[in-house]
């Protein structure tokens, strides 16, 4: 890199977003590009791999997928006990999206943004994970999921009911559930997305 001097130039030229717009309204346009591009090589390399499956001797890729899909179906089984058609594609697509976004912190920290520079873009994180915003904005994603499915197969008298009959069975004690599953359940996207932050900065 010609205009880095030192190591700290270094570091902060790595930790510094190809962003557009100031603020809260700005937009890191790298972490969204590489967002759908993951995304779309996910959906391309998954479809590919459907299309060439055969019953007889699998290839790498689809033993790959066939492993993939069984291990977050046996995931789902366990954890969701409904019967939903859509629960297990969409926790394929968040283990797998997911899984892609971190794979990219496997690459050389100037390989990306070598390639970059190329085209013209002297700022370029390519490790979307690293944003705040992309973890925040799945981890809410996920947690109104879980709401929506709580909601649709529990009802209101079963959601409230979970959140007020544990741990403490006593009618007396009820209130004092209902506050600890609320912090606990408001907890989870925010404990989330701070541990994640922490691992994602530590790595890189």
């Amino acid at each position: 890199m010609e205009n880095v001097q030192s190591a700290h130039d270094y570091i902060e030229h790595h930790l510094t977003f190809w962003t557009v717009g100031d603020g809260f309204w700005g937009i890191n346009l790298d972490s969204m590009l590489m967002v759908w591009i993951l995304g779309i090589t996910f959906i391309l390399g998954f479809r590919y791999a459907v299309s060439k499956a055969t019953s007889g001797v699998p290839s790498r890729l689809q033993m790959l997928v066939e492993l993939v899909f069984e291990f977050v179906d046996g995931l789902v089984k366990e954890i969701f006990q409904a019967q939903d058609k859509l629960i297990g594609p969409l926790a394929l697509t968040i283990f797998v999206w997911v899984f892609l976004m971190n794979a990219i912190d496997l690459l050389p920290i100037d390989f990306v943004p070598a390639f970059t520079r190329v085209i013209g873009l002297t700022h370029f994180r390519d490790l979307p994970s690293a944003d705040v915003n992309i973890t925040m904005s799945m981890a809410l994603g996920v947690f109104i999921l879980v709401l929506g499915y709580t909601f649709k197969h529990k009802g209101i008298k079963g959601f409230i009911k979970e959140l007020t009959t544990q741990p403490f069975s006593s009618p007396l004690l009820y209130p004092v559930n209902l506050v600890l599953e609320l912090v606990t359940l408001i907890s989870k996207p925010i404990s989330l997305v701070y541990d994640y932050s922490v691992i994602c900065t530590q790595a890189r």
